[in-house]
């Protein structure tokens, strides 16, 4: 066999695995968009879990500091 006959089968191997990489590295796009959809849904309902937390503290602290400015008055 010549170097030429080696060439093209050798060409053709290395586009079908660069084909592959491409397609496994655009699924990993896919997931990573995903999974970067949902940290952002969390951090969303996070952020409404604390801001309750707050409302629901702060009527806590308003009720006891009213409790003890009636008792007081």
């Amino acid at each position: 066999m010549s170097k030429e006959e080696d060439d093209p089968p050798l060409i053709f191997d290395l586009a079908q695995r660069l084909t592959r990489v491409e397609e496994r590295v655009s699924g990993l796009e896919k997931f990573m968009d995903s999974f970067q959809k949902r940290l952002d849904q969390l951090e969303r309902r996070l952020s409404a879990v604390d801001n309750k937390t707050w409302w629901i503290l702060g009527s806590v602290i308003l009720g006891i500091l009213l409790t003890i400015l009636t008792n007081i008055l």
